[in-house]
C-alpha cells in the first residue's frame, strides 16, 4: 500500500486539511489506534526479538547502530564507529554498558532511566503502541498539525510523541538527557516491512548536536534467542600493576590534586584528578608532545556549559608503578586551566582512570596509593558512604541545614575536581531559598580566564551543618550558583562536595563496591576560615613562565594599594614566585612587598592583605 494511499484510509476524524486549525482532543485511545493502523502494527503474542540494523553519522564519525528489542522489554544496542565500539543491555537482572575501553560496568540512577527510555522508545518502533499507552496524557502542538502523547514505561523517563494529524505517524519524541536537556528524535520516510511501517531516517538531536540513523535493511523478526541478550562480555584487562598497590606522590594546584602522568612514554606531565569527569581528557594543546592524533568532533559538558570537543584512541599512561593500556579519551582545550594552575596540563584522569583501583588519599603526606581491588580490604572502623555511579559520576545522599530549615535532603556529586566546599546548583538555591536563607554575599564572583566549560559564576552562602554518611562540617562557608547553563543549571542534582572538604579527611575512594569512606583527621573540626576580599585576580602568562594580574576589583584593597591589570608579579618579599606562591600569600595575608613589571617598568607595591578570619 503506497503512503498516499495509505493516507486517504485513515480515520477521517483525525485528518485535517494543511493549514490545520484547533479542534477539540480526540481520545487517547482513539490517537493510539490511529497510530497503530497507520504503522500496521498489531500486538503478537508470540516470542520474538525486532532487530534494526542502521548506519551511523554521528560527531564527525560515521558507522553502525543495531538495536535488539522484545516486546517483553528485553533490549541491546550496539555502537561501532570504526575508531571506537560500546554496547548497552537492559534485562530483568539490570542495565550494564560496556565501554569504548571493553569495560564493563552496571548503570544506575538516571542513566540507567535513560537506557530504559531507549528501549521504551526502540519497543514502541518496533511493535507499536502499547495498550498502557492508552493511558497517556493527551495534548496538540502549538501549530495545531500534531497530536502529543506523554506517556512515561515503567522504569522509564516521560517521553513526549508528536503524531502527525493527518497521517497518524510519529513525527518526533521528546525527552530528557544528561543534564536535564531536551532530546528530540524525528521520524521520517515511513517504509514498509514485516512488522509494519518503519521510519528509515531517524535525527536525534541534543546540546551536543544531532546524530543521524539511516535503516540499511529491512528489520528482522525471529524467535528470541538468548545469545541475543546475552551479559555483555569484557575485553582484556588493561590495568598492570607490579604490585598490590602502589603509592604516587601529587601535588595540589588551586586546591586540585595533580598526578604526575607519562603518556605513551612521553616524560611525566601533570594531570587533574577528577571524579567529576565520567572520561580521561587529554589537553588539546598538548596532542602533539604527547604523540596523540584526535578524531571526531563533538561537544563537551561541564559546570559552566559546553565546549568543543573531539576523540583519542590507544592512549598508554602509566602513573607510578601503574600502566593503563590503549585508553580512549576525550580531547578537549584545557589550557584555561593552565592559565590557572600555573602548569602544564596533560589532561585529566576521570572515571576511566578511577574505577579501576581503590585510592587511598593522603592529603597529610601528598600521596595517593592505587590498590588492585580484587586483593584490597578496608581495616578502618569508619562506616563506609554508598555512593552510585551516574555517566561515570560518583553521587552520594546528604543532608544540609541553614537557619529555619533544619533538614534539606541533598543528592550530591562527589567531585575531588572542585576546589570549593561545596556548589549548590541554581535550580536547588531557589527551590530552597537558600540566598536569602543562608547568603552572606550576593555580588556574583567568576572564574577567571575565558569562558570555558568549568567557568563558574558564584554567590557566597553559608551552612549550619553539612552531613554525608557519618561526616559532619558546621559553619561552612559555600557556593551558590548563578550560572544560566552547564551542570551547576540543572536541577537533576543539588550540587557537587569538593575539596573543601575532603582535604580535611582521609579518603578511601572505591568504585567497584560503591563506597566512599572519609576517615577524620587532626583538621576534620578545625573551623573554616575566610579570607576578606582582596581583590587581586591572577593568572599564568601565555607560556607559564610568569604570573599576571588578570583583573583588579574596583574599589578593592588591591586598586587603593596600587595594583593594575596586566602588571606582571616578578617576586614577592625578595623571591621569585609562581602562580601557587602568590595564591600562598594571598591566602594568608599579611604585610608584603610586592614588585611587578609595568610597561616595562619594575615597580614596588607595598600590600597589606586581609588575614583569614
Amino acid at each position: 500500500m503506497t503512503k498516499t494511499i495509505l493516507r486517504a484510509a485513515l480515520f477521517g476524524a483525525l485528518s485535517v486539511p494543511a493549514l490545520a486549525q484547533a479542534a477539540p482532543l480526540p481520545s487517547t485511545p482513539a490517537i493510539v489506534a490511529s497510530w497503530r493502523h497507520a504503522t500496521h502494527q498489531e500486538a503478537r503474542a508470540e516470542a520474538r526479538t525486532a532487530h534494526l540494523h542502521y548506519s551511523l553519522a554521528q560527531e564527525g564519525l560515521t558507522g553502525t547502530f543495531d538495536t535488539w528489542v522484545t516486546p517483553s522489554g528485553l533490549y541491546r544496542e550496539a555502537t561501532d564507529r570504526g575508531q571506537d565500539d560500546g554496547a548497552r543491555l537492559l534485562t530483568a537482572h539490570g542495565a550494564t554498558r560496556r565501554d569504548w575501553n571493553n569495560y564493563v560496568r552496571r548503570l544506575e540512577g538516571a542513566e540507567a532511566m535513560r537506557l530504559r527510555t531507549a528501549a521504551a522508545t526502540a519497543r514502541i518502533l518496533a511493535f507499536g503502541p502499547p495498550d498502557a499507552m492508552a493511558r497517556a496524557t493527551v495534548g496538540e502542538s502549538p501549530d495545531h498539525r500534531a497530536w502529543t502523547l506523554a506517556y512515561t514505561a515503567p522504569g522509564a523517563g516521560r517521553v513526549t510523541w508528536y503524531l502527525d494529524r493527518a497521517s497518524g505517524l510519529p513525527l518526533r519524541s521528546v525527552t530528557t538527557g544528561e543534564d536535564d536537556d531536551a532530546v528530540t528524535t524525528s521520524y521520517a520516510d515511513w517504509q514498509p516491512g514485516p512488522g509494519g511501517l518503519t521510519p528509515r531516517r531517524i535525527a536525534v538531536t541534543a546540546d551536543r548536536g544531532t546524530d543521524t540513523l539511516t535503516l540499511a535493511a529491512a528489520p528482522v523478526y525471529a524467535r528470541t534467542r538468548a545469545a541475543d541478550f546475552a551479559p555483555l562480555t569484557p575485553g582484556p584487562s588493561d590495568t598492570r600493576m607490579g604490585s598490590d598497590s602502589v603509592d604516587v606522590p601529587f601535588t595540589m594546584a588551586a586546591n586540585h590534586i595533580i598526578l604526575p602522568v607519562s603518556v605513551n612514554g612521553r616524560p611525566p606531565i601533570g594531570f587533574l584528578f577528577d571524579t567529576g569527569a565520567g572520561d580521561e581528557l587529554v589537553n588539546t594543546a598538548r596532542l602533539a608532545e604527547l604523540g596523540i592524533a584526535a578524531y571526531g568532533a563533538t561537544q563537551l559538558g561541564g559546570g559552566g556549559g559546553v565546549q568543543a570537543s573531539a576523540y583519542a584512541r590507544d592512549v598508554d599512561l602509566a602513573i607510578g608503578g601503574a600502566t593503563l593500556s590503549r585508553q580512549h579519551a576525550r580531547v578537549v582545550d584545557l589550557s584555561g586551566l593552565e592559565h590557572i594552575f600555573g602548569i602544564r596540563l596533560g589532561g585529566i584522569l576521570g572515571y576511566d582512570f578511577i574505577g579501576r583501583f581503590v585510592l587511598e588519599i593522603d592529603y597529610g603526606t601528598k600521596v595517593m596509593r592505587l590498590n588492585r581491588p580484587e586483593n584490597f580490604a578496608y581495616r578502618g572502623g569508619v562506616p563506609p558512604i554508598p555512593i552510585t555511579i551516574e555517566d561515570g559520576i560518583p553521587y552520594a545522599e546528604g543532608v544540609i541545614a541553614v537557619p529555619t530549615r533544619p533538614h534539606i535532603p541533598v543528592h550530591f556529586a562527589i567531585d575531588f575536581g572542585a576546589a570549593d566546599t561545596m556548589i549548590l546548583t541554581r535550580p536547588f538555591v531557589e527551590a530552597n531559598d537558600l540566598l536569602n536563607l543562608a547568603g552572606t554575599d550576593r555580588n556574583v564572583t567568576r572564574t577567571p580566564g575565558p569562558q570555558q566549560m568549568y567557568t563558574q559564576n558564584n554567590r557566597r552562602g553559608r551552612l549550619d551543618e553539612w552531613h554525608l554518611g557519618p561526616a559532619v562540617q558546621r559553619n561552612v562557608p559555600v557556593s551558590f550558583s548563578a550560572n544560566t547553563s552547564g551542570a551547576y543549571a540543572s536541577p537533576a542534582f543539588a550540587g557537587t562536595v569538593g575539596e573543601g572538604i575532603y582535604t580535611r579527611y582521609h579518603v578511601f575512594i572505591d568504585y567497584g563496591r560503591r563506597t566512599l569512606i572519609l576517615e577524620p583527621t587532626a583538621t576534620t573540626n578545625d573551623p573554616f576560615r575566610q579570607r576578606p576580599p582582596y581583590g587581586l585576580v591572577i593568572l599564568a602568562s601565555d607560556d607559564l613562565s610568569a604570573v599576571t594580574v588578570s583583573a583588579v576589583a574596583v574599589s578593592s584593597p588591591a586598586a587603593a594599594q596600587g595594583f593594575q591589570p596586566g602588571d606582571v608579579i616578578a617576586g614577592v618579599d625578595g623571591r621569585p614566585v609562581s602562580v601557587e606562591d602568590v595564591r600562598a600569600v594571598l591566602a594568608a595575608g599579611g604585610q608584603h612587598v610586592f614588585v611587578v613589571t609595568r610597561g616595562g617598568r619594575s615597580t614596588r607595591i607595598s600590600a597589606d592583605i586581609p588575614a583569614p578570619r
